[in-house]
């Protein structure tokens, strides 16, 4: 009996110890080596908003530092693209999309993903068809359903929605 109690203590501790040596080595921070290159207030923004969390935390291991890179980045490009439909829509015509943002470490796939995404908003752009880009900004799936339209306020309304408010 004393000889199971041990075993059992034993291989708790273990599962313990795994446990938490998993968690460690599964966690995003704003440190992150995969996070760093990028904007810092659109890091901690991003480490604090839900929807972005659960995407986070909904991965493992290296997809889930890819994951926060994406995220980041995406934030960035969405927002931009975001300003360059309201000058669209104001003046008849589009400004410059930022620069796809580069991390100092990049994670593959989610670096590569990225580029093909950025290529296609960049290529909505250039399409000189506000319709199609907006479409790409609010449609099934799009960045602007989910991306607060205002930074550092989860709360505001999404790019999607701030969009069919303005027209």
């Amino acid at each position: 009996m004393k000889a199971t109690l041990r075993i059992a203590a034993v291989a708790c501790a273990a599962l313990f110890v795994l446990s938490a040596c998993g968690s460690g080595d599964d966690s995003v921070a704003a440190s992150s080596d995969a996070l760093k290159g990028l904007d810092t207030a659109i890091v901690s923004e991003v480490l604090a908003n839900p929807v972005a969390l659960e995407r986070i935390n909904g991965e493992t291991g290296s997809r889930k530092s890819g994951m926060a890179q994406g995220i980041v980045r995406n934030f960035i490009v969405c927002r931009s693209a975001f300003d360059v439909y309201n000058d669209w829509r104001l003046t008849g015509t589009p400004s410059d999309l930022v620069t796809n943002p580069e991390p100092a470490n990049p994670v593959e796939p989610s670096n590569k993903d990225f580029a093909d995404y950025y290529q296609r908003i960049a290529g909505a752009v250039t399409s000189g068809d506000i319709l199609i880009f907006r479409e790409w900004l609010t449609g099934e799936g799009s960045c602007g359903q989910w991306i607060p339209s205002e930074p550092g306020d989860p709360n505001s309304p999404t790019i999607r929605d701030a969009i069919e408010t303005s027209g």
